[in-house]
């Protein structure tokens, strides 16, 4: 996941990489919901999985990290050199 903020010359970008396991921990979630389902009922299950809806519960994150960076520049109380205006 990546999200960009900025504009111009000024973009700056800030990725998290923990969607890919992430997406692996609801993947074997739902593969044991299946087994469980497959065990009371004798039927198999198919499962779909999408790793952009699997991230949907942790771009929050992403997001209030890029929404605290951008107020930080705006006010010009940030002396993190990747975050200064």
């Amino acid at each position: 996941m990546r999200v960009s903020y900025g504009l111009g010359e000024d973009q700056s970008t800030y990725s998290i990489s923990f969607t890919d396991p992430y997406s692996g921990v609801v993947g074997a979630g739902a593969a044991l919901a299946a087994l469980a389902y497959r065990r009371r009922t004798g039927r198999g299950q198919y499962i779909d999985l999408s790793e952009q809806e699997a991230a949907v519960p942790v771009a929050g994150y992403a997001l209030m990290v890029v929404a605290v960076a951008a107020i930080a520049v705006l006010a010009g109380r940030t002396r993190v050199a990747r975050f200064a205006a």
